[in-house]
């Protein structure tokens, strides 16, 4: 008896004689991800990046799964994160690779035949937590790479933002595309049409319009805790500040000097703070090292810190509410609420657009979550950030700006962590195993069938014989026979 069959050969790799016809749908897949990406930020397209990769997956088989979606991430990661190799260097191509390797996997093991033989509408549940486990193994380098990051501006998904992370939620996506594939096949199979599929696209596509129409509508706000935030970029704040009312208490002034003698420029920020009553924040990047002072309505600084390295624990002082100063665009987990002000500065240079961009889209997933109003700055950028996530008022040419942040209505979670990241912990450890585990019991599968294969030879010519035989038996003697010999025929897809 040979390996493997014909029936099994055709299980595993019937799909690559469809594999160039397959390719072209699919590809419309890299191309939604890179327009709803942070490159073009087309964010409702998000909604409908991953379906046409579901349907040219289902029923392409493991190896034709498995090269359709590496195609499609592979193209994704590099038209979307190829400047990470200016700004990561060697990490950059792991990155990638992961980006790319990671989720085809959990598509190639969603086509396996002891998948296959799952119900139709479990698969889709099997192919989500599968991909969200798998993109929650990429690496920190390449989370920028996870699709549908960019509907941190979709007022249906802010919703869930708080409370999952970002493989769970693109692996959710994912089931949702994948559902959609299953009832066009099975619509095909059974009613010789896919309407049940493209009724749940078309669902999808109203949502999307309905959600960036809902974008476009001007929210007021509810809150009357309003701060107002100035930043000074520059060597000099005096003129910069000019414009600053004078006793407006309250008002936050962030100066990020990037040369310049620190000494003096303690003593400028130090008369700015105390002549125009308000509390400056005042940061000084130096080779190795990045100090920060903060005066409150004085000449001298209330507090001082200076790190040596982009972390550390921050500069924190109390007043009405907490003001924390960050040597970095990331932070560790840490307390806040909704009168709190978040000052997050580095010294590290965006090597290209889509890059600031993703700084902004974590630190308004960060302000989301925790309710807090966070400031960042970077050298000729910044950006001011409400307590519900929202970018007030950003800058990329190196000019000051003003912006009037607003509290979040309610309490945040106050770590600044999604409260589902605990199933996204263990998905990361249980999608390789599923996978694993569903690769083990192809061969059973494979088994099984081949022995039913030759039940129903072997009781096919019995039944043959009973019927030559028809002078020893009775008419209802020959249907009992027949009836014992029949099997049902595989339930499998």
């Amino acid at each position: 008896m040979p390996l493997i069959n014909n029936v099994e050969r055709e299980q595993l790799f019937g799909g690559l004689r469809a594999l160039p016809a397959r390719a072209f749908p699919a590809l419309a897949t890299a191309a939604l991800l890179f327009a709803s990406g942070d490159m073009l930020q087309v964010w409702p397209l998000a909604w409908l990046a991953l379906v046409p990769l579901c349907f040219a997956c289902r029923g392409a088989g493991v190896v034709g799964a498995f090269l359709l979606a590496l195609l499609v991430f592979a193209a994704a990661a590099i038209t979307q994160g190829y400047w990470l190799v200016d700004a990561q260097g060697a990490n950059a191509p792991l990155a990638l690779g992961a980006a790319a390797v990671l989720p085809a996997l959990a598509f190639a093991a969603i086509e396996l035949p002891s998948a296959r033989r799952c119900p139709w509408f479990l698969r889709p549940l099997f192919l989500g937590a599968m991909a969200a486990g798998f993109w929650a193994l990429v690496p920190a380098d390449g989370r920028m790479l996870v699709p549908l990051g960019g509907l941190i501006d979709s007022e249906v998904v802010r919703v869930l933002y708080p409370k999952v992370g970002l493989p769970l939620m693109a692996g959710c996506f994912t089931a949702v595309a994948w559902l959609a594939a299953e009832m066009w096949r099975r619509g095909r199979d059974n009613f010789k049409v896919g309407w049940p599929g493209l009724a749940l696209v078309g669902v999808l596509a109203c949502v999307a319009v309905a959600d960036w129409l809902g974008t476009s509508v001007s929210h007021m706000p509810e809150s009357d805790n309003i701060r107002t935030v100035f930043v000074a970029q520059g060597d000099s704040a005096a003129g910069a500040t000019e414009a600053l009312p004078i006793g407006q208490r309250g008002t936050v002034v962030i100066w990020p000097a990037q040369s310049g003698n620190a000494a003096a420029l303690v003593v400028q920020a130090g008369e700015i703070a105390e002549r125009k009553q308000l509390i400056l924040v005042l940061v000084v990047f130096e080779p190795g090292r990045v100090s920060a002072w903060v005066f409150a309505y004085a000449r001298s600084p209330n507090a001082t810190k200076h790190w040596q390295a982009a972390d550390g624990e921050p500069l924190h002082i109390e007043g009405a509410g907490s003001l924390r100063v960050y040597p970095s665009l990331l932070s560790n987990e840490h307390w806040a609420t909704p009168w709190d002000i978040e000052v997050y500065v580095t010294d590290e240079k965006p090597v290209h657009a889509a890059q600031a961009r993703w700084w902004l889209r974590e630190q308004r997933r960060g302000a989301l979550i925790r309710g807090s109003r966070q400031v960042c700055v970077w050298p000729g950028g910044a950006a001011a950030i409400d307590g519900r996530g929202h970018v007030v008022a950003a800058d990329f040419e190196n000019a000051p700006f003003s912006a009037r942040l607003y509290s979040s209505d309610s309490m945040g979670q106050s770590m600044g962590k999604a409260r589902l990241t605990v199933v996204e912990v263990i998905l990361r450890f249980a999608s390789p195993v599923l996978a694993l585990m569903l690769l083990l019991l192809t061969p059973i599968t494979f088994a099984k069938a081949r022995r039913r294969a030759r039940f129903v030879s072997a009781a096919s010519i019995a039944i043959e014989e009973v019927q030559d035989d028809e002078t020893h038996l009775s008419a209802d003697q020959r249907d009992k026979i027949t009836r014992s010999f029949r099997r049902p025929p595989d339930q499998g897809l």
